[in-house]
């Protein structure tokens, strides 16, 4: 009878160890888990800062750097995109929630942004959007002339690029300058 009893309290203070063990090795586990996310968050943060203003300093250097890349891969077409993100439109649910939804991350802006990535030597200097009977829209981009003679050849590698990206049609124009 007194072994069983001293048995069982030995088994007792083992089976609350290894129960202890196990909480101190979750909480440990969570607060590592904690950690890592904020780091990951800190870091997109930072992130985030850095590449909005390296685009502009990249875009300097995008016309050389591309015209050594298609020589480098023998005349195919090289175009750089930057990285956006599209936040979905809120809801009344999540409208309390969260903060208020930047411009910069709505799908026009960001589509809009692509378009002008794409073409970045040329500015777009018009737009025009065609609605045909069956429903289809088809986007008419003006282009600057200046540039006509770098870009002409790629226009169509940039619709089909848009066209993959965003879903829509996109045609490129390069129309007289009014006055």
């Amino acid at each position: 009878w007194y072994q069983r009893r001293v048995h069982k309290q030995w088994y007792q203070r083992r089976v609350h160890k290894q129960w202890y063990q196990r909480r101190v090795h979750k909480q440990w586990y969570q607060r590592r888990v904690h950690k890592q996310w904020y780091q990951r968050r800190v870091h997109k943060q930072w992130y985030q800062r850095r590449v909005h203003g390296q685009l502009k300093a990249f875009q300097k250097i995008q016309t050389r750097l591309v015209r050594e890349l298609e020589k480098k891969f023998s005349g195919k077409h090289v175009v750089f995109i930057a990285q956006r993100t599209i936040l979905a439109k809120p809801t009344r649910k999540a409208n309390k929630l969260k903060q208020k939804r930047p411009r910069s991350r709505t799908l026009q802006a960001v589509h809009n942004n692509i378009l002008d990535d794409l073409v970045f030597p040329a500015e777009i200097v018009g737009k025009r959007i065609r609605i045909k009977l069956d429903g289809t829209r088809l986007f008419k981009c003006h282009l600057d002339k200046n540039q006509q003679t770098n870009i002409e050849h790629k226009v169509e590698t940039f619709s089909s690029i848009y066209k993959k990206l965003t879903g829509k049609e996109v045609n490129f124009e390069f129309p007289e300058a009014y006055l």
